[in-house]
């Protein structure tokens, strides 16, 4: 069994904005301007996949720098390791050095890194103690990152770390009322982990990058299948020229499904041979439009934050021990409280459970 890792991402996507959207999450996003009221809706329901993967990835950002500005005053104050200014220089250069496939830089950073992970560590310890809006936002923090990882072991093609993504999601569909996902993701990892005792030769397949598609010779390009079916054979069906008003009659309609497929690379082909442009061999995500809008809407999340809502990860503010939302200040019920402060975990024993009586 082989789960559409795209309708996967926006089922995530879906959980993130029912645990998260009332805590403050749909307010940043429309209040910074950075989207609009329906668009937000929409996007935290799943429904938009690129739009909700950025949105998501923008807020993601933000916080990180309110959470890393937040150890740094932490670190000070208790005097703990934490970068010099050598290496803040070197974090703000990282961009290039990427650009640059510059791997004597970031080998230097991940080795900075270390020295101030446990700094970092006890900040998050102590923050989850006093504060059940750290530990919600924290729990935003977590799941951010699985959501990008998810999209990284697609785009570089990187098996084990796919399946390492998808079995993170598991707390939070449990979490978030999807029983379906819930239920048949582990029943998919269950089966492509037993690909190598069962079927070796596919499972050398899939670690080789057959769980993807690479419709272009871009970098961090490759794709999901199920979104390589929407973008070329669903996309070419639903366009000028397709199965929509095309015949009533099931022979014609036969005719049309059993060729389309052959039909659509010609169209391909024809499209790649017309353009004037020379494909680029970056992913647009990458491109310096696209950054710099990026950076744009990353600034205006970050300005409203630290003018109008409360910063989630400052522990010297005595008011944010319960669970508030950030945005309007409203703090929530005990009974809320304890339903979503401890999200991952809670979705943990959950899973344990059915497991148990599985």
């Amino acid at each position: 069994m082989r789960l559409g890792v795209m309708h996967l991402t926006m089922a995530f996507i879906g959980c993130i904005g029912k645990l998260f959207g009332d805590g403050g999450l749909i307010q940043i996003l429309t209040a910074s301007d950075v989207y609009a009221d329906a668009t937000v809706s929409s996007m935290l329901q799943g429904k938009q996949y690129s739009r909700g993967l950025r949105g998501i990835r923008l807020v993601h950002e933000a916080l990180t720098q309110l959470f890393l500005s937040s150890v740094e005053m932490f670190a000070m104050n208790k005097s703990l390791p934490w970068f010099d200014d050598g290496t803040m220089q070197l974090i703000r250069n990282l961009e290039n050095a990427f650009k640059l496939k510059s791997s004597e830089a970031c080998i230097a950073l991940c080795k900075e890194i270390e020295m101030v992970t446990e700094t970092i560590e006890r900040f998050k310890q102590k923050g989850g103690e006093m504060s059940a809006t750290f530990r919600f936002w924290l729990n935003f923090l977590e799941a951010g990152d699985i959501l990008l990882k998810l999209l990284r072991a697609d785009r570089e093609a990187d098996f084990e770390m796919h399946l390492d993504a998808v079995y993170n999601t598991i707390p939070y569909f449990l979490m978030a009322g999807r029983i379906n996902y819930a239920r048949y993701t582990p029943v998919y990892l269950s089966e492509m982990r037993g690909l190598e005792n069962n079927v070796p030769e596919m499972f050398a397949h899939m670690q080789k990058g057959g769980f993807v598609v690479r419709r272009s010779e871009k970098n961090f390009n490759s794709v999901p299948t199920d979104q390589a079916l929407e973008q070329s054979i669903n996309r070419e069906a639903k366009s000028k020229g397709g199965v929509i008003g095309y015949t009533l009659r099931k022979g014609s309609l036969l005719r049309w499904l059993l060729t389309r497929h052959v039909t659509g690379e010609y169209a391909e082909r024809f499209k790649d041979i017309c353009s004037s442009t020379k494909p680029k061999k970056l992913h647009e995500e990458l491109g310096e439009s696209r950054i710099k809008q990026d950076q744009q809407h990353i600034q205006r999340i970050n300005d409203y934050l630290e003018d109008q809502c409360q910063n989630p990860f400052d522990l010297d503010n005595e008011a944010s021990t319960s669970l508030i939302n950030i945005t309007t200040g409203q703090v929530a019920s005990k009974e809320v409280e304890m339903s979503i402060s401890k999200i991952p975990t809670k979705g943990k024993e959950m899973l344990e459970k059915s497991r148990q009586r599985g």
